[in-house]
């Protein structure tokens, strides 16, 4: 966690490796400018460069790796102010109740998007999820995602990759709890999915090459990427797996 320049404070994760192919702090760019797409609520992000000497001069003992961090450009995730831990909500009854949700939908909504990137930093035991009381009512934030598309390079994707089973959010009791409450008629999900993507499709060039110029790289796999985000066969078969919850 590092105070900026611009004065506020951000979760600092530093790229692992000087390759091009790192594809955790990409996947984190990457992600954030899909959720703003699908309308998720995501903490402000940059890109950061901490420089090393304060981290020798500030730190009693500093973590050697980020010593060798020659000034490269980080993922900075801004901190919320005041936001509810629910590592464990999944599990608890603590807040019951779908009237305490801004938007109770946007649970489906992030399971939804987490089903399409395949992504395994957030599940029903893990939810990287955070709650914001926003007037009264919570507001879901989704965070962390460095081990999306399966947690491989992006020149390894291919159309047969889906999510696991049984590992989404969207398979804990909290997720249950919020389908009793909720009214017959349903959201069309469906359309919400297609334009989604089709937006994400419409800026995925743009957002790469602004990720690029942020990292100072020329990102590998980004044809597998495209095909395994836009394919067709692949968003039916994500679909179907989604309607299976309810």
């Amino acid at each position: 966690m590092a105070l900026c320049e611009d004065g506020n404070t951000y979760f600092v994760k530093r790229r692992k490796t000087n390759k091009p192919n790192d594809c955790e702090i990409i996947s984190e760019f990457v992600c954030s400018a899909f959720l703003r797409l699908w309308e998720i609520n995501t903490p402000k992000i940059k890109g950061i460069i901490v420089d090393p000497a304060l981290l020798r001069s500030g730190m009693p003992s500093p973590n050697p790796s980020w010593l060798d961090h020659q000034n490269g450009v980080c993922f900075g995730s801004r901190k919320l102010e005041n936001p509810i831990e629910i590592t464990s909500i999944l599990n608890l009854n603590k807040i019951r109740g779908v009237k305490r949700f801004a938007n109770p939908y946007d649970f489906f909504r992030i399971g939804l998007f987490d089903l399409w990137l395949v992504n395994e930093d957030r599940n029903w035991n893990n939810p990287n999820l955070l709650l914001l009381d926003t007037k009264g009512k919570f507001d879901f934030y989704a965070m962390d995602h460095a081990y999306t598309f399966g947690t491989r390079n992006f020149d390894e994707l291919d159309d047969q990759l889906l999510a696991p089973h049984n590992d989404s959010i969207l398979d804990s009791s909290f997720a249950k709890k919020i389908i009793k409450g909720l009214p017959a008629q349903l959201p069309d999900f469906h359309k919400y999915f297609q334009q989604s993507v089709n937006l994400c499709h419409s800026n995925h060039e743009q957002i790469l090459k602004s990720i690029e110029s942020c990292l100072g790289i020329t990102i590998p796999g980004k044809q597998p990427l495209e095909q395994f985000l836009y394919d067709s066969g692949r968003l039916t078969k994500i679909y179907s797996e989604f309607q299976t919850y309810f």
